[in-house]
């Protein structure tokens, strides 16, 4: 008898805007964001009982919301029990916001997989760049927000200055 194989490598994550599903590049802090893995079986055998993990920098995101039958414990999303049958793929989606405030420093990510029991160790790609296996990248774009800020200088009860005259402000 011959039995095929499943084949989880080319599964693929990416960063998504929840209301257009447009794919991000960036955000910015206070922004929401959805993580979105799509699973790929690409073998000629059922992939059974598969796992998934996907390890979230909490110290970037907040409000975080499993979608799809996934499971949040400590930093970690995880499904587990899924089936595909030979070509097909299944959509795993996690919903989340940036932090606030955050600095200019990206959020990196990769989620992993396994089935029939194995570790996961079966990493996604980020289809926006060649290659396989590349972490996703979401840049976070926090602007300085100048609005609030005041000057005051302590010069006497006209606040003029003279031309070389000194001051603290």
């Amino acid at each position: 008898s011959i039995r095929g194989s499943a084949a989880l490598a080319g599964s693929s994550k990416l960063f998504v805007d929840p209301i257009s599903g447009n794919t991000l590049s960036g955000a910015e802090p206070g922004d929401e964001v959805r993580v979105q893995i799509v699973l790929r079986n690409s073998g000629d055998g059922v992939a059974s009982d598969i796992v998934v993990e996907d390890p979230l920098d909490l110290s970037k995101l907040t409000t975080i919301v499993p979608r799809d039958g996934g499971v949040l414990t400590g930093n970690t999303v995880r499904w587990q029990g899924l089936n595909l049958a030979p070509g097909a793929t299944q959509l795993l989606r996690i919903d989340a916001r940036l932090r606030t405030p955050l600095d200019n420093d990206p959020l990196v990510n990769q989620a992993r997989s396994g089935v029939a029991g194995a570790t996961p160790s079966i990493l996604t790609d980020d289809p926006r760049f060649p290659g396989s296996e590349d972490p996703t990248v979401l840049e976070v774009l926090s602007p300085p927000d100048l609005r609030s800020s005041t000057k005051d200088a302590r010069v006497g009860s006209e606040r003029l200055v003279s031309p070389g005259e000194s001051f603290d402000y």
